[in-house]
């Protein structure tokens, strides 16, 4: 073996074995500071930083009762102990004991003034006690202690958000994220709320920020991608949907999602389905009059005379509503398809309910965006019969035998 490569698998080895050494040796620290704390307390028993520290290491390893324990010992012995107060009341907060929390936070700020992360801690469980004025006087105090604060702005920004005022909860995960870029919730928070408010293309533009600094969040990936499918841009959504459950493959949610999107996409590009479709259940006159019944006395039991038809197809079932009087608008998402409805239109365009009939072209993820400015009153009733081989008549004609 030539020296120099001698020297490098040598260099490597000692690498590791500096590596594996560090790592025991961070493992037997773990175990030494638990040990050593524990021996605190047989020299000092009454001493309550020994007991806070215990306290400390067992929330950090999930033993929640040698904690609470600890903790309390440690206030017991030194009444005017804030962090004591404020890690004891984060663990009864978990437990949703909110009163004993509250009153020991305003404990600890009783001894502290100044805080901030007992401020902060009293506003989140003020907000849960329904306080909501005074935390959000809690919130502002503890960022006046310490300005750039991200947790707390992300914080108040709930709180704003559950009292509807949603730009001040965009103003504050703003300022979130500001101190710190990596703060996902805050994010994501800022993405869906965005989203519902239907302001897709500043969600894409904040989406495509947040991701810089999260790439492998895949709760980010999971909010773009359902704004990219209400924008019908299907590709790019699918590709976040994937991105989303590979790094989170347990979630059945993003699973579901992805399967819809990848169904939206028009399943009639070529033509040939509408075609089918058309030839196999052809007007209305092929439907029987055991559905047509069924259908018209149902809307007519339900004093129903204005109609949006979300699956329209050919227009088929539009058609046999216009034909008994209802005002219809429908929609599809196959252009394809609505084709053949568009025709019926046309042919039909002397007659004053085909004139006025409303056709557009919408999927379920923008299809409120298409009829919005139809709503007006709203809609007695709204149809999907989308599914459409469910349609095709049976051997008895009447559609018995479908599933």
């Amino acid at each position: 073996m030539p020296l120099y490569l001698l020297v490098v698998v040598e260099s490597h080895i000692e690498l590791c074995a500096i590596f594996t050494i560090r790592s025991i040796q961070r493992n037997s620290n773990w175990l030494m500071e638990e040990r050593l704390f524990a021996s605190a307390l047989d020299v000092c028993p009454l001493n309550a930083k020994v007991h806070y520290n215990i306290a400390k290491i067992a929330g950090d390893n999930n033993n929640k009762v040698l904690a609470l324990y600890e903790y309390r010992k440690a206030i017991d012995l030194n009444p005017n102990y804030e962090q004591a107060m404020n890690n004891l009341a984060n663990l009864l907060r978990e437990d949703k004991k909110f009163e004993e929390a509250e009153v020991l936070l305003r404990r600890a700020l009783d001894v502290r003034p100044n805080f901030a992360a007992a401020w902060m801690n009293l506003g989140i469980v003020l907000t849960n006690l329904n306080k909501t004025e005074e935390a959000e006087h809690c919130y502002k105090t503890a960022i006046m202690h310490r300005n750039k604060y991200p947790d707390c702005y992300y914080n108040l920004g709930n709180l704003y958000l559950d009292q509807k005022r949603n730009d001040e909860a965009l103003q504050a995960w703003e300022m979130a994220v500001l101190y710190r870029p990596t703060h996902v919730a805050a994010w994501s928070n800022t993405l869906v709320l965005l989203d519902s408010m239907r302001d897709y293309e500043k969600v894409l533009e904040l989406g495509t920020t947040a991701l810089i600094h999260n790439p492998k969040s895949p709760a980010l990936h999971f909010s773009i991608a359902n704004t990219l499918g209400k924008v019908q841009q299907f590709e790019k959504a699918e590709g976040h949907f994937l991105e989303a459950i590979n790094l989170n493959p347990g979630n059945a949610l993003y699973h579901s999602n992805l399967g819809v999107v990848k169904g939206v996409t028009d399943q009639y590009a070529d033509g040939k389905m509408a075609g089918v479709y058309k030839d196999f259940i052809g007007d209305t006159n092929i439907r029987t009059e055991h559905y047509k019944k069924f259908l018209l006395d149902m809307l007519k039991k339900k004093g129903c005379r204005r109609i949006l038809d979300v699956a329209c197809g050919t227009g088929i079932d539009s058609v046999m509503l216009l034909e008994e009087g209802f005002d219809v608008v429908s929609t599809d998402g196959s252009d394809k398809m609505l084709k053949y409805a568009l025709e019926t239109r046309w042919n039909r365009r002397k007659e004053p309910a085909f004139d006025n009939w409303i056709i557009r072209e919408a999927n379920w993820l923008n299809v409120y965006e298409t009829v919005k400015d139809l709503v007006g009153d709203g809609f007695d009733a709204v149809i999907c019969f989308g599914s459409s081989f469910a349609h095709l008549v049976d051997s008895y004609g009447d559609q018995r035998e479908h599933k």
